[in-house]
């Protein structure tokens, strides 16, 4: 075999490493000879990127790299692709914006475990059919010279929920879009379409869509786009827009196709009137009875300058104290209430289930909560709590009350479903279940897992709701890193020996039968791990060494990067940790390739000098909004707390508006990023007092 020109391919091969970055230093030597040779021969490569370089067509070899995972070749000059890309079988991400790209070729259909394909700021004005891609969920054709609507639009891409067309030359939306089932982020701005088909509004999971920038004929779309939020554009959509298909057969009164032609023309005539009149009575005030006793208003010139436009109301049957009607003054030039910020706490379900108790309780009685860290809501609309039995832990004196146990509750109604308590050889006397992570999905709520880990004894226990059965699990990176045991918190300096704190669950893979997988940590350390579900409930092949070498680390958070919750964005893939001693909240894309490092974690909520004593728990509701609360844990522990300050700080803010700019944003190259000045603003802030 040849020897490399390049000698970085050479520490590839000699390190068996699978990644390959290639930037513009090399860009000289592929404008004068091409990509060395070699490259094509470490087959070994799951990750490939070549970036701003002259590199002008991709060769022929790049077929014999079968192993790839991701092909990133944004910001070069390739105006073509070779047929062989249809080779890599196992490719999930191709990148190639920012190129000069004209025509994509068909083979592209084979690449069946494609579930990302960004081929934004090129030359193209259509591509390949993509109905065989059904893994696709993320396409980014934006910036482009398309005319006519891409070839997307088929039932059978039921992952693509996320699709940018905007800045084409589009001049109609294809009225077959409503066939795409998971569709939640539609992108047409900057184009020219001048109407929308009203089965854009047949798309049942749209939440995002973007009509900016188009040349609109109805007036009042135009100014909802303008305007208003996608919900009411959809709605508006939905009630206004004249359907392309499914106009109803014309058997009724022995009209042929005119007939509905003319159907048609009316119902869009209609439309337009209708779309006019509201545009006529946005602007419009109607006085409609005057009476020789209507009070009078007199305005000087003063208030003239500062209102222009006053409406006086007239307030009747109400008897303000002078107290009152200044609270209530207050309240119209604010448009905000003069209460308290958050409402008062209330024990869930009740203060019944809250009371301490000794003791299991028996079959059929109402259970009793204890003490719990963190809770779970499941796509069942239930609630499961993990109760470690232990009352006031940590300080000295901890008391047993009872055995851990899971409870679950029914959130539609607040009743108990059941709880479970551990079997004694689920846990030690020096066990400690802080976290519960929820294996289910909505349409099977029957057969959920839950994973408990143990940061006391260094295991961790899985439930199988199905069998009403645990069982315990151990594994060396269930344990603490002693190098990294020493915290200081608030001022105060104290040892922490705590095993895995926290785990977080991925979306279901359909590339391992469906199965999840769980990233996990220990408190007192940096590394991240993980491990397939599938191994994980195996409870016959758990202590195997297959099964033990099935984990495998992800990489690290870095100096000071010890973390205690974490959660992951299904949506996004993006994994939330929240740094204790760095007090802040950071985050890592686990859909990149790239191992966890401080060079591919973002933040997305430094500290702030006040609220962020303990980062205690993080999770995205169904929503897609963040939520993360900090407390004063080590203060009640080794401090003295101010009941009168505000010591516990919810936050929470969309997840697409937090990771916006940080390396997390999905396709944002991790060596290109650079952090933002002030994340947290895009973060919303409820504090509450100690009490």
């Amino acid at each position: 075999m040849s020897q490399p020109s390049w000698p970085e391919l050479k520490q590839i091969e000699e390190e068996n490493r699978h990644e390959l970055v290639i930037g513009s230093m090399y860009s000289k030597a592929i404008e004068e000879s091409g990509i060395d040779p070699f490259l094509f021969s470490l087959v070994n490569l799951n990750y490939l990127n070549i970036n701003e370089t002259c590199l002008t067509s991709v060769p022929d070899d790049i077929g014999r790299l079968i192993n790839l995972t991701s092909l990133i070749l944004y910001s070069n000059k390739i105006s073509s692709l070779p047929q062989t890309i249809g080779k890599l079988s196992k490719l999930k991400i191709l990148d190639l914006s920012r190129n000069k790209l004209e025509s994509i070729p068909d083979e592209i259909s084979a690449l069946g475990q494609l579930s990302t394909l960004n081929l934004g700021t090129n030359m193209l004005t259509k591509i390949p059919s993509l109905v065989k891609n059904t893994k696709l969920s993320i396409l980014d054709l934006s910036h482009n010279q398309f005319e006519e609507f891409p070839d997307v639009c088929h039932s059978e891409l039921i992952h693509l929920c996320e699709m940018k067309l905007n800045g084409n030359n589009i001049k109609e939306v294809s009225p077959t879009i409503g066939q795409l089932p998971a569709l939640k982020m539609l992108d047409l701005s900057d184009n020219s379409i001048a109407t929308v088909p009203g089965e854009l509004s047949d798309i049942p999971k749209l939440k995002e869509v973007n009509l900016k920038g188009n040349k609109l004929s109805d007036r009042r779309l135009l100014k909802l786009v303008d305007q208003c939020h996608a919900k009411q554009v959809l709605d508006y959509i939905r009630q206004s827009c004249p359907r392309v298909t499914g106009v109803a057969e014309s058997g009724h009164g022995g009209k042929g196709k005119k007939g509905k032609k003319g159907k048609k023309a009316e119902h869009s005539e209609s439309t337009n009137h209708t779309s006019e009149t509201i545009e006529q009575l946005c602007h419009k005030m109607e006085v409609i009875h005057v009476s020789d006793s209507t009070p009078s208003v007199k305005i000087i010139d003063g208030v003239k300058s500062v209102r222009p436009f006053i409406v006086c109301c007239i307030v009747r049957n109400l008897n303000f104290t002078p107290d009152s009607f200044k609270k209530f003054i207050q309240m119209q030039v604010t448009g905000k209430s003069t209460a308290r910020r958050s409402p008062a706490l209330r024990p869930y379900p009740n203060w019944e289930t809250n009371r301490l108790g000794r003791g299991p309780t028996s079959r059929g009685s109402a259970p009793r909560i204890t003490s719990t860290y963190r809770v779970w809501v499941d796509p069942c609309d239930r609630l499961w709590v993990v109760d470690t039995g232990l009352a006031d832990p940590g300080n000295g004196t901890v008391v047993t009350i009872t055995a851990p146990q899971i409870l679950v509750f029914n959130l539609l109604n607040d009743r108990p479903i059941f709880n479970y308590y551990l079997k004694e050889a689920d846990y030690r006397p020096n066990s400690f279940f802080a976290h519960i992570a929820v294996d289910v999905t909505a349409d099977r709520c029957a057969e959920a897992f839950a994973y408990l880990p143990d940061l006391g004894s260094y295991a961790m226990v899985v439930f199988d709701l199905a069998r009403m059965s645990s069982f315990r699990v151990q594994h060396h990176f269930f344990f603490f890193e002693p190098q990294h045991g020493d915290y200081r918190i608030a001022g105060l300096d104290f040892q922490w020996t705590d095993g895995v704190f926290s785990a977080a669950l991925s979306a279901p893979d359909p590339a391992d039968g469906g199965f999840r997988t769980l990233y996990f940590h220990a408190l007192s350390a940096t590394t991240e791990y993980a491990v397939s579900t599938r191994l994980l409930r195996n409870r016959t092949a758990a202590g195997t060494t297959p099964w033990f070498r099935s984990f495998r680390a992800v990489g690290s958070r870095g100096p000071s990067g010890q973390s205690t919750g974490s959660f992951l964005d299904e949506e996004t893939g993006v994994l939330f940790q929240m740094e204790v001693n760095n007090h802040r909240v950071t985050c890592w894309n686990s859909r990149t390739g790239l191992p966890m490092s401080p060079a591919t974690i973002g933040v997305v909520a430094p500290d702030d000098g006040r609220s962020f004593v303990y980062p205690s728990d993080i999770k995205v509701d169904a929503r897609g909004d963040l939520w993360f609360v900090n407390n004063v844990l080590p203060v009640l522990l080794y401090g003295e707390v101010d009941s009168k300050a505000y010591n516990y700080h919810v936050f929470t803010g969309r997840v697409s508006d937090v990771i916006r700019g940080t390396v997390c944003e999905p396709h944002r190259p991790a060596h290109r990023w650079q952090l933002p000045p002030t994340p947290a603003a895009r973060l919303s802030l409820i504090s509450v007092p100690f009490g």
